[in-house]
């Protein structure tokens, strides 16, 4: 009984039940280029071209992003490998959506009232949003969970990713008249 009740307990912590079933969040998550161009292509959630404009201008930094989920905790940090990621603390969890605040104080001790806020919603089984509370153009990115490779250190080693991700806005751009 005590063992099957720890396994049940440790598979709680492991899964989070979302909106659409489990979604293991632990892990290492990227920019899903082909789904979020599928998305942003499918719904048109820009009213004109300057709106999609500034969607592509907001987001032309983020390919490098990589989130990385452990537990309660999540960091933030780029390809390839960045030492200095930052720390998110699971502050609430309501149906399919979770927020993380940013660890604020010098020994990283607790979450501050004025920390930024990180809001991760899973789609489906495959992918989620993640977005930051202020700014929500990144709520039309995908991201899903990958196996990064450890021999990979260099931007060089990332070049693939990149480039999806460059024609990923290049592709959208053109579906709403930008030129490249």
């Amino acid at each position: 009984m005590v063992i099957a009740t720890l396994v049940v307990t440790m598979c709680f912590f492991q899964v989070t039940s979302f909106a659409n079933g489990p979604v293991i969040l632990n892990g290492t998550w990227i920019i899903d280029t082909k789904a979020t161009e599928k998305f942003v292509l499918s719904t048109h959630p820009f009213k004109d071209e300057n709106s999609a404009n500034s969607f592509l201008h907001h987001i032309s930094f983020l390919g490098s992003l990589i989130f990385d989920f452990d537990g309660d905790k999540l960091f933030l940090g780029t390809f390839p490998g960045d030492e200095r990621k930052r720390e998110y603390l699971l502050v609430s969890h309501n149906g399919s959506e979770k927020k993380y605040n940013s660890k604020n104080t010098q020994d990283g001790s607790k979450v501050s009232e004025t920390s930024e806020t990180l809001i991760v919603t899973a789609l489906n089984k495959e992918n989620i949003t993640i977005y930051f509370s202020n700014s929500t153009e990144m709520q039309y990115l995908l991201w899903r969970c990958v196996n990064l490779d450890p021999n990979k250190k260099t931007p060089n080693d990332f070049k693939p990713e990149f480039d999806a991700f460059i024609e990923m806005i290049r592709n959208i751009g053109k579906a709403y008249n930008r030129p490249n």
